[in-house]
């Protein structure tokens, strides 16, 4: 469980600031659930190491997917001290981070460079040799070494009466150095590569006239280094001399350094009565009386960014920490107090999917559970705007505004960007238009038919169709395998059974198996091509008749006649559909014939229009076909009957002409005039006439789920 502590900032009380400041490190747990894309296709990045010393990265490779993680470990030359880490393009890890070893997602080609500075640091002391000695020595000038952040110690030793005034400037002779501080032992931290020190001997006067002035620097809410010193001429800048307090003539010049994951907003002081107040990191102050700053602190926020799925988020704002209560700059004492920026540290953090996937939506956690936050409007950015600050905001709603704030006692922002596999569909055949789902076999002697779909998703998924099989057709795909959103799905040959065409599943899937997806496609023949299957000599022997010259039949009558639509025995014929006398069989017998009227698309069907003109209608294609096998069997049941012997003695026996002996032709029961061929005057003869009345009756669209004929009932639906 977390300790905490409840730090009031007494300085900025006006801001009514209260920070809730967990104990530790605030950006120690940084997500790694980051997944490397897998999608072969995906581009490679480079990353650049930079910096004077060495490096070890693992993985250890050349190129990177988008998203991996590394982890970069860097040892300084000999002569060299770790900084802090800056990279290119901005990481949330990686970034201002001051531990040599680090990790970043890569999400482009990436530049991560350690900053060093010497770590040989070199003091050099004079002084004037007649009025004392340092350290013990009494030449006047001697040298002291150590490691950056190192302590050395002087120990002045003034001669009778002469007091010491230390007095600190770099290497090129600038007095932008530690400063002055009085007293004979005092340490000075090493922080340049040379600075240079004086021990300045000076006559105590008499009476003496010490240093009359004393700052205190005092911390709140967090942890730092202060540097004090007397700053006479205004042009030191107390780095070195690691004291909280110091004592002068009046002008001093203090800063404090915050340790690892703390920030400095400002100094509160008192002067002249009045408070006041500066944001910079150090002040150069005159005062008239003892005086105690306070710098005031807080404990930095970090940014956790998790991804699910498979997708790297992107931030030119990304740093490793951030400083939760920015503040109006102050850069010289005020006694107007700072005010929070409120928009302060906006982080835009932008969502890029890998190959093979999309962006869905983010999701956040602000110190509670894990919420979803709506996606903006399609075509809006689909980026996530966080303000990385515990400032108050009178306009912020989490349920409506357009960016989330980090809350008040937080110091971890969790940010999720969900990523899905590209939605996959079929595109193309989408039922519009209805018949867009149709695919008819081609005109050539094989017989090609090709399904053409069209799916969404992605290269790297990938797609793997499959087509329900046609029997007797062989299925290929283009390419192969097919792999592709544009595929060419072929049956070729046509079935021998009819019930082989229509309906077939169509099924794409990712490579990987997952995600079916599926919808109906239905096959079709041309009817009036020839390139069904061979006929077998079975079929040869009941399809084709004795006057026909040719060994096949069209598709029309192959596949109808095993249908619904078929009636009665009967052959095809070249010509028009009739009964006809086999005189090649033995016995010879009459036979049905069915020609290629039969396929008609507008056949008008009528039954004596003088007598039922209601009974007239338009008939087309298979239905033509059913109601053309049913006259012809009508007449096939009556005229072994009437000619028994084929058509004998027609002028002595039907002497009208109407193919009805007479002496059937009176008891038939319709009124048929013995003398007329066409009793009704309707241009129908009366033998027709009667194989109307008596043929079997044909429901209109009786079998259009059996008719898969393009054009045909179902075709032009």
């Amino acid at each position: 469980m977390r300790a905490t502590r409840r730090v009031f900032l007494t300085g900025f009380a006006g801001l009514l600031l209260t920070v809730i400041m967990f104990m530790g490190t605030a950006h120690a747990n940084q997500s790694l659930s980051w997944e490397p894309c897998e999608c072969p296709s995906g581009e490679q990045y480079t990353l650049t190491l930079s910096g004077l010393g060495t490096f070890a990265k693992g993985p250890d490779k050349a190129t990177y997917s988008k998203g991996e993680l590394v982890v970069v470990t860097f040892t300084p030359n000999s002569g060299q001290v770790f900084q802090k880490w800056t990279c290119t393009p901005a990481s949330h890890m990686a970034s201002d981070c001051t531990n040599p070893a680090t990790s970043v997602f890569i999400t482009a080609n990436t530049t991560l460079t350690a900053l060093t500075w010497p770590q040989n640091c070199t003091v050099h002391v004079d002084w004037d040799k007649n009025l004392g000695k340092v350290n013990g020595d009494a030449s006047g000038s001697l040298t002291l070494t150590g490691n950056y952040g190192d302590t050395v110690g002087l120990t002045a030793l003034p001669n009778s009466n002469i007091y010491t005034e230390w007095t600190g400037h770099l290497s090129d002779g600038s007095m932008g150095g530690p400063g002055q501080r009085y007293g004979d032992n005092v340490e000075l931290t090493l922080l340049q590569p040379h600075v240079y020190i004086r021990a300045c001997f000076a006559q105590i006067p008499d009476p003496p006239t010490p240093p009359i002035r004393e700052i205190t620097v005092a911390l709140e809410g967090g942890s730092g280094k202060i540097y004090t010193a007397a700053n006479f001429s205004g042009c030191f800048s107390a780095l070195g001399w690691q004291y909280s307090t110091a004592t002068g003539l009046g002008r001093f010049i203090h800063r404090v350094v915050p340790d690892q994951g703390y920030f400095l907003l400002g100094y509160h002081w008192t002067q002249g009565g009045q408070t006041l107040y500066c944001t910079q990191e150090s002040i150069d102050n005159s005062v008239t009386s003892d005086t105690t700053y306070t710098a005031t602190l807080t404990q930095g926020a970090s940014i956790n960014v998790e991804v699910e799925g498979q997708g790297v988020v992107t931030s030119n704002q990304f740093t490793l920490i951030y400083n939760p209560l920015p503040l109006t700059w102050a850069g010289t004492p005020t006694p107007n107090m700072p005010q929070p920026v409120i928009n302060g540290n906006p982080v835009t953090m932008t969502p890029s999917p890998c190959p093979g996937w999309a962006f869905d939506h983010w999701e956040y956690n602000n110190g509670g559970e894990y919420v979803e936050r709506p996606n903006p409007a399609p075509g809006l950015p689909q980026n996530l705007l966080v303000y990385m600050n515990w400032h108050e905001d009178p306009n912020y709603d989490p349920e409506i505004s357009a960016y989330v704030r980090l809350s008040p006692t937080n110091t971890m922002f969790n940010a999720k960007a969900v990523f899905v596999k590209c939605p996959l569909d079929i595109l193309e055949p989408n039922g519009d238009p209805v018949t867009d789902n149709h695919y008819v076999y081609d005109t050539s002697a094989q017989g090609i038919c090709n399904v053409t779909p069209v799916a969404s998703g992605c290269e790297c998924s990938g797609w793997d169709w499959n087509l329900e099989s046609i029997g007797g057709a062989i299925f290929s795909t283009v390419p192969d395998p097919p792999n592709s959103p544009t595929p060419i799905l072929r049956y070729t040959g046509l079935p021998s059974a009819n019930n082989q065409f229509g309906d077939k599943i169509l099924v794409v899937r990712r490579r990987d198996g997952t995600d079916p997806v599926s919808t109906t496609v239905q096959i079709f023949f041309s009817p009036d091509e020839w390139n069904h299957p061979p006929l077998s000599t079975e079929e040869q022997a009941t399809m084709i008749g004795a006057e026909t010259t040719t060994g096949n039949v069209p598709n029309w009558f192959y596949y109808w006649r095993q249908t619904t639509a078929a009636y009665g025995l009967h052959r095809y014929t070249s010509g028009t559909s009739r009964v006809y006398w086999n005189t090649t069989v033995t016995p010879p017998r009459w036979e049905a014939y069915v020609g290629n009227d039969a396929c008609q698309t507008s056949f008008k069907i009528t039954l004596g229009l003088k007598i039922a003109p209601d009974y007239s209608w338009n008939s087309s294609g298979i239905d033509t076909y059913a109601w053309k096998t049913r006259h012809e069997a009508s007449h096939l049941k009556d005229f072994p009957t009437w000619w028994p012997n084929g058509l004998i003695n027609v002028l002595l026996r039907s002497p009208d002409h109407d193919g009805i002996p007479n002496e059937f032709e009176a008891s038939l029961g319709y009124g048929y005039d013995l003398n007329e061929p066409d009793t009704n005057g309707d241009d129908i003869t009366d033998c027709d006439d009667y194989a109307i009345r008596t043929q079997q009756h044909w429901e209109y669209y009786s079998a259009q789920e059996d008719d898969w004929s393009c054009p045909g009932q179902q075709s032009t639906l």
